[in-house]
């Protein structure tokens, strides 16, 4: 019987990033990661904590009373996992992914919304162009920004996917200014933007810190 690479499933919690912020979620963090990014707040996802089945999956989420079950890494997207997602929508109202939008897997358009976050080092427009037209209306744009450095790739992107809500996160932790403000008040003034931007934080990270499993 087939085993999936896990680093943790965890919850219920909230969502902390992007336009569902503050909504309770179930969260599956896949293991194994294709960008390796070197500011990742979650390199233990690189490596498998555990190896589980299907069955195993679904035991450890399906007690949750969240609505929602978000499937993150890692890179899900490196994962043949079609009959999970059938199954996970017996058990919760909403099936979500967090994935960096450089591989396409065909399950990715059974789920309910998708959170894409392309990195400037390994980015595959092919497979963004994908995402976003396939499921305009389910997904959204997430670009994290750490300093003045990733403005550039933050108008690319914005300007590429304009038709697509859009979200300016702020990196933890900040390598340019202390103050996060600094990426509100940019945004704010710059007259490139269209509506669908938003700027957020990281909520968890506010509310938690660096805490795992929440």
């Amino acid at each position: 019987m087939k085993k999936y690479p896990i680093s943790e499933i965890f919850g219920p919690t909230i969502q902390g990033e992007g336009i569902h912020v503050g909504r309770r979620t179930q969260f599956i963090r896949f293991a194994e990661c294709d960008t390796h990014c070197t500011w990742c707040d979650t390199k233990g996802a690189w490596e498998a904590s555990k190896h589980m089945t299907e069955d195993e999956i679904i035991n450890a989420v399906t007690p949750a009373k969240a609505p929602i079950v978000t499937i993150t890494g890692g890179n899900p997207a490196l994962q043949d996992i079609d009959n999970l997602i059938e199954r996970l929508f017996l058990s919760f109202h909403e099936v979500h992914v967090e994935t960096q939008g450089t591989i396409w897997k065909d399950w990715l358009f059974q789920t309910s919304f998708i959170s894409v976050s392309p990195k400037q080092h390994h980015l595959n427009l092919k497979v963004l162009d994908k995402i976003t037209g396939t499921m305009r209306g389910r997904c959204q744009i997430k670009v994290v920004v750490f300093s003045g450095k990733d403005l550039q790739f933050l108008h690319d992107m914005a300007d590429r996917y304009s038709p697509i809500p859009f979200i300016a996160q702020i990196g933890w932790p900040v390598d340019e200014m202390t103050d996060m403000s600094w990426l509100a008040d940019y945004v704010a003034q710059c007259d490139r933007f269209n509506a669908n931007v938003r700027v957020l934080p990281q909520i968890h990270r506010i509310f938690w810190g660096n805490k795992g499993g929440v």
